[in-house]
């Protein structure tokens, strides 16, 4: 016969103490608000309409909200400013999972 070993069950204490993994409030969740996208410079969230998307398109990256494939969003305010800061992190090769050459990119 084969023993299972059942998960430990932690202590009601611990589990009083451990954070939230999300607290929603009325501001942060309007209904009707629409999708909420992260931006890959600043990681802030957002609404889709208040972010830019850039997209791989013939190896080449295009502002463009119905291009296909992977896609990375930037603030619509502060599309400089993000995109520097998305560059420095690599965060383009991670969103398009490819090797994106920074000179390459007009923002």
């Amino acid at each position: 016969t084969t023993l299972t070993r059942l998960p430990r069950l932690m202590p009601v204490t611990t589990l009083l103490r451990m954070p939230k993994l999300t607290t929603l409030t009325p501001e942060s969740v309007q209904p009707g608000s629409g999708p909420v996208r992260t931006c890959v410079g600043c990681r802030t969230k957002r609404p889709a309409e208040e972010l830019h998307r850039l997209a791989l398109v013939g190896g080449a990256v295009v502002f463009s909200r119905q291009a296909p494939g992977r896609g990375a969003w930037l603030c619509a305010d502060r599309v400089e400013a993000c995109g520097a800061e998305a560059v420095r992190r690599r965060a383009f090769d991670r969103a398009f999972r490819t090797r994106i050459d920074p000179d390459t990119l007009e923002l």
